[in-house]
């Protein structure tokens, strides 16, 4: 034991990012964890931003990791929009996003649509006749099965009061 990295290259146990075929033994735990601390076995290299990077909203790296969109490589739960491209797509700029780790972040399904409104009747309206909507429904309206309103509808031949 006690390699260095300069050790492993030039013993050919790693070459190019990689351990030599039939080398990945020399890996682990056991053997000082080549493979988190020498280049040619697999280390790293650092990630950078890329350059001068800005969406077209004007945001940078930064201003994504200060605003809670991304830390540690990944969207926040609730930021995850932000990776789309209509955002410039931060994952393939942004270290803090995610950037060197391949494909960007699932989406989250889209939320259900909104409950259907309910209508409610104008409180204290009549018609010129004095009657209140309950009224003008009872006399000439029918739900088929239901209070929707495309349940509802006028009794054939009171068209005219609606």
């Amino acid at each position: 034991f006690g390699a260095t990295c300069d050790d492993y290259s030039s013993a050919g146990r790693c070459a190019g990012g990689a351990f030599t075929p039939g080398e990945e033994w020399t890996s682990g735990h056991d053997f000082g964890e080549p493979e988190k601390h020498c280049c040619e076995c697999g280390k790293p290299a650092p990630c950078v931003d890329t350059p001068h990077w800005r969406n077209h909203y004007g945001a940078t790296c930064s201003l994504y990791e200060a605003e809670g969109h991304c830390r540690d490589g990944a969207f926040l739960p609730a930021h995850e929009y932000t990776a789309a491209a209509e955002f410039g797509s931060p994952w393939k700029h942004c270290c803090a996003c995610g950037k060197g780790r391949g494909s960007p972040p699932p989406l989250p399904p889209p939320p259900p649509p909104p409950p259907p409104q309910r209508c409610t009747d104008t409180p204290g309206w009549r018609n010129p006749f004095g009657k209140d909507c309950a009224e003008m429904a009872a006399e000439h309206c029918r739900c088929a099965g239901g209070f929707r309103p495309e349940d509802c509808g006028f009794v054939v031949g009171h068209e005219w009061t609606g």
